[in-house]
């Protein structure tokens, strides 16, 4: 039981972190093309709500990956 549980744990931090990696990939794409990054666009490439591509981009900007300053439409 806990063997299938921490499997399962590790597939969702995993499925997580690649989510964060991607959307922190496309919004620096966005600035360096456009100059501004679109959540709505991000989050249909990617397939996830608006809401958590936000929660990612602002977690992406705390760890220093996206500057602060970027404008995020």
């Amino acid at each position: 039981m806990m063997l299938i549980g921490g499997g399962v744990l590790t597939y969702y931090g995993n499925q997580y972190l690649k989510r964060v990696k991607q959307a922190s990939a496309f919004a620096l794409e966005m600035i360096r093309e456009e100059g501004k990054i679109d959540a709505r666009q991000i989050a249909q490439r990617i397939g996830v709500s608006e809401v958590d591509i936000r929660m990612y981009l602002a977690e992406s900007q705390r760890k220093g990956v996206i500057p602060f300053k970027a404008e995020i439409v």
